[in-house]
């Protein structure tokens, strides 16, 4: 795999990464039990350092970690996931 491909694939799990920090840091807000607030703070961290090491090795490989739009996304999922998510295809094109 060239550079630049494998600059964009960790991209794309730099991304992945960074909406589950999001995910989880929001859940833990919204959390009334204190030991579940606790654990999706926990998991929030650990996800917080897959994002710190895949940025770092995105640029170690001398890209800019940054995010994607959602549109990015589909143009990698399988076709089998498109349609359980009710989605005719996942050509990366928005209509």
């Amino acid at each position: 795999m060239d550079r630049e491909k494998l600059i964009s694939k960790l991209n794309w799990f730099f991304n992945l990464e960074l909406n589950q920090v999001d995910l989880y840091t929001s859940q833990s807000k919204h959390s009334h039990d204190p030991y579940v607030k606790i654990a999706f703070e926990r998991i929030a961290y650990i996800e917080q350092q897959h994002v710190d090491n895949i940025a770092d090795k995105i640029k170690e490989l001398g890209g800019k970690p940054g995010k994607i739009g959602w549109h990015r996304y589909w143009a990698v999922l399988p076709a089998q996931f498109c349609l359980q998510l009710g989605f005719p295809t996942c050509s990366g094109q928005i209509s």
